[in-house]
């Protein structure tokens, strides 16, 4: 067997096993429109939705989820493809050395917080397309990932269409076989299968999604399916097989906390769009936008869409109170509704909208303790990763992550005033004052 330096399905994963490298490759930073003053007060809200469509700020939770994914990726490489050799010999054996099935991972979260987002972003972090070169001189295909939007399909046969480019006839059973071979021959290590909340809205859907996940969990390669709420509820009125099947490895993707550093730096990224427009304080503001959004990045979005077009439209700029007008306002009234709902149903009262509420998960942001948790989970995963390497390997990476550190801007220092001790339970600058602590005794 040869060591993953040399095997070209494993070694392509190792430079992305780092996760400044996976922010760094998924992060799509802020354009300015400088002229937005200039245009009519719909031109500037459609300028200002296009301009937040192509931002992808990588929160420590996305990268994270990122980071689990490309590790799935690297181990399924390590399993199946030991050298050329072995590889040449599946390829033209009449059943591939797959698994016989491989559990999913199932991505949710309320709408509108990044979901499909994520996925694009994973799309942008794995390795392009290249050529392996056989034990007998032939070039295969080496492709790392394939996705694909279920919302077009209404069958299982469709999806897999889909999934293996199948031109001409087949059945959903020859097309899973061809899934199969193809994975196998061309080095695809992880599916992901989006959209299926449009599969899912009839009321006779839960079967054939159900059919559609059970086609890919027999192909045997790591792959996510995205799940909105209302999707999960339906999974988990089926037979407790399919239960066991779907839904084992759940990974929750929830807005972020109103006082933590990835939302007020989202919030940075998204005043970077029209910088001479958008004025109010992303820091001293965070909290009241929270409230007005839920903190979820669509309805974030829409709602400084709505004040930006009233600010045209006034000659004005946006600050706080114009948000708060944006939120009172009849353009945001359904989003609106959704985050008061929403927040009655999460202190138990109100209304039961499956749609709003996760059957898994009862939290409903990322709260400092979950986001301390992830911390040490995050050190724990670099530890292991470093004793698995070799000295020279351990090396590389440490001048990898020492250039790295060089080249991040200075942080900003700030003085933090000790709060009251109000309760027994630690508060969110004592878990992170915390964490160096943790991380050098670890």
């Amino acid at each position: 067997m040869k060591s993953d330096s040399q095997n070209p399905w494993v070694e392509r994963f190792s430079p992305l096993l780092n996760r400044e490298t996976i922010a760094e490759k998924a992060a799509l930073r802020p354009a300015p429109i400088l002229d937005l003053r200039t245009m009519t007060p719909d031109q500037a809200s459609i300028e200002v939705e296009a301009a937040f469509g192509r931002i992808y700020y990588p929160s420590a939770q996305c990268v994270d989820i990122l980071y689990k994914w490309i590790t799935h990726a690297q181990e399924h490489c390590k399993a199946v493809y030991r050298d050329p050799m072995a590889h040449l010999q599946g390829v033209y054996q009449h059943e591939p050395p797959l698994p016989e099935y491989s559990v999913p991972i199932c991505l949710t979260g309320p709408a509108g917080v990044g979901k499909s987002a994520t996925v694009a972003a994973f799309r942008r972090v794995m390795p392009g397309m290249g050529t392996v070169s056989a034990a007998d001189g032939t070039l295969f295909p080496l492709e790392s990932h394939r996705t694909v939007k279920v919302g077009n399909c209404s069958t299982t046969r469709d999806l897999l269409i889909m999934l293996t480019a199948h031109q001409g006839a087949g059945t959903a059973k020859m097309l899973s076989q061809l899934l199969r071979k193809q994975a196998f021959r061309d080095g695809v290590s992880f599916l992901c299968l989006d959209e299926f909340q449009f599969v899912s809205q009839s009321n006779s859907a839960n079967a054939r999604v159900t059919e559609m996940l059970l086609s890919v969990y027999y192909a045997g390669l790591p792959w996510v399916y995205i799940a909105n709420f209302s999707l999960l509820h339906k999974l988990r009125a089926r037979n407790e097989e399919d239960v066991h099947r779907l839904l084992p490895k759940p990974i929750h993707l929830f807005p972020e906390a109103h006082d933590s550093a990835d939302w007020t730096t989202l919030l940075e990224w998204l005043q970077g769009v029209a910088p001479d427009v958008f004025v109010f304080d992303p820091e001293k503001d965070a909290k009241s936008i929270h409230n007005m959004t839920g903190g979820g990045i669509r309805a974030t979005t829409y709602l400084l869409q709505v004040a930006c077009a009233n600010a045209v439209r006034a000659r004005s700029d946006v600050d706080l109170f114009a948000l708060e007008r944006a939120y009172s306002s009849r353009d945001y009234a359904v989003f609106r509704n959704d985050i008061e709902t929403s927040m009655s149903i999460h202190s138990g009262s109100g209304s039961k909208r499956k749609d709003l509420a996760s059957p898994l998960q009862s939290s409903t942001v990322v709260d400092a303790e979950m986001q301390f948790q992830q911390m040490r989970q995050r050190v724990a995963d670099e530890k292991a990763l470093l004793a698995s390497l070799t000295a020279k390997e351990r090396d590389a990476h440490r001048q990898l992550q020492d250039e790295q550190r060089t080249q991040k801007p200075s942080a900003k220092v700030k003085t933090i005033k000790p709060a009251k001790n109000t309760s027994d339970k630690p508060k969110t600058n004592a878990l992170l004052d915390n964490y160096d602590w943790f991380v050098d005794n670890l």
